[in-house]
């Protein structure tokens, strides 16, 4: 079986396989400057993994029409991830081609379906997941944010907000507050919920003022304070919200260059609270001081380690290692942040 990446071993048996161990990947900048950001890893795209015995007709039919003597059907293990989240070694990834969220446990060797039951997701969008296991997904297109369980089955519903959903897309999870966002990118609002499932806020209306959204997309949380990040797309920046949810500032403005901003979508923050920015528009990864000057871009368009192709959704985890959600190419792209540089 092929291995995740070297450090990774192969997979334990019965689960599904996942892609070759990459060659030292690029790093950025490039030499002589120090590396800042490392190439890891991809998780994987377009894999064989088992699914199912065909039949013996099945079998027969394969043979007959030259597609061999059939044996187990390929499946794809990703195929347009999304929003993605990680806690710990648990990988999660929201798919909207697969209509599930697929959950990468890397030191159990692992890959599962969550919430893949017929009917049970139509296009989930965004995920954040509890240290119990639960696990919320925006279900865009139906109007509603579904809760799983560990294992993957569906617990149920939050309640709509007040109004109801137009079209949920981002989550993020602030545990330690005990507070749950969400962005709905259709009634340009945010909503605050607690982890028992209780709206407690909506925060914002249609504009470009303080507090303000133009479909508002992807969340992340500031760990350190509660701080939210929102993707405020269609005004081309980031807003930060302190924990009540008040805007606290807002950085990125509209351009065709590296430093400004046309099709934002993930926003992270590594652990010496620089801000991340995936444009999906110019393929890339932008990364600012917390004034919003650009330090430095990674990524443009291409198949290749460090290339992206429409990318979304991004985390990064408490190694600073930094997961990008490459959309269309059917990966999640690893790197690493190096510390010791201005």
């Amino acid at each position: 079986m092929r291995a995740f990446c070297a450090f990774l071993g192969l997979l334990a048996a019965g689960t599904a396989q996942a892609a070759a161990p990459a060659a030292p990947g690029p790093v950025w900048p490039q030499p002589p400057d120090a590396p800042r950001i490392r190439y890891v890893m991809a998780l994987p795209g377009d894999v064989a993994a088992p699914v199912r015995k065909p039949s013996t007709f099945m079998k027969v039919f394969r043979f007959v029409v030259g597609l061999g003597e059939g044996g187990e059907e390929p499946e794809r293990q990703l195929y347009r991830p999304t929003g993605l989240c990680v806690r710990g070694d648990l990988v999660y990834a929201a798919d909207l081609g697969l209509r599930c969220v697929v959950r990468f446990d890397l030191a159990a060797h692992r890959v599962d379906r969550m919430g893949s039951s017929r009917g049970a997701l139509s296009s989930p969008v965004g995920v954040a997941a509890a240290s119990d296991g639960r696990v919320w997904v925006s279900d865009s297109s139906p109007g509603r944010v579904v809760v799983l369980t560990p294992k993957g089955g569906v617990a149920g519903e939050l309640d709509p907000p007040p109004g109801g959903w137009v079209r949920p897309t981002g989550i993020a999870l602030d545990e330690s507050r005990g507070r749950l966002w969400v962005a709905d990118t259709g009634t340009h609002r945010i909503h605050a919920y607690t982890l028992a499932g209780r709206h407690q806020a909506a925060i914002g209306a249609r504009g470009d003022g303080p507090g303000e959204f133009n479909f508002p997309t992807y969340l992340a949380v500031n760990e350190l304070d509660g701080s939210l990040l929102v993707c405020d797309s269609a005004n081309f920046r980031v807003q930060i919200l302190d924990a009540d949810g008040k805007s606290v500032r807002r950085t990125g403005e509209a351009g065709n260059r590296p430093g400004y901003l046309s099709r934002p979508r993930g926003v992270a923050l590594d652990s010496e609270g620089h801000l991340y920015v995936v444009d999906a528009a110019f393929e890339t990864v932008q990364i600012l001081d917390p004034q919003g000057r650009l330090l430095l871009f990674f990524g443009e368009s291409g198949e290749a380690p460090g290339f992206f192709s429409m990318p979304g959704g991004m985390c990064i985890d408490a190694r600073d290692r930094v997961f990008v959600a490459d959309t269309y190419n059917g990966r999640i792209q690893v790197f690493q942040y190096v510390k010791g540089g201005a």
